[in-house]
């Protein structure tokens, strides 16, 4: 069946993989995730309501890049 405008390609694999490797993480670390990614708030932003430096909050980010690409690339190796 053809995709439509209202149905973007999903790939199914890759959506469970990242899933997966949100509900590993930390709730500190889920909920930077989620704000900086989902919710579209700045690093400014996210640093001004935790009370820490935009260098924190940029450290905090990659490192959570870092164990989200790792338990992606994993999960995905262990695909069928």
């Amino acid at each position: 069946m053809p995709e439509t405008a209202a149905e973007p390609a999903v790939d199914r694999p890759l959506e469970h993989a990242l899933e997966a490797a949100l509900d590993e993480l930390e709730p500190e670390g889920r909920r930077l995730v989620e704000w900086f990614y989902f919710e579209r708030r700045t690093q400014q932003e996210i640093a001004a309501d935790l009370g820490v430096t935009v260098k924190s909050v940029a450290g905090r980010l990659d490192r959570l890049r870092d164990k989200l690409r790792q338990r992606i690339v994993r999960e995905l190796k262990n695909e069928p």
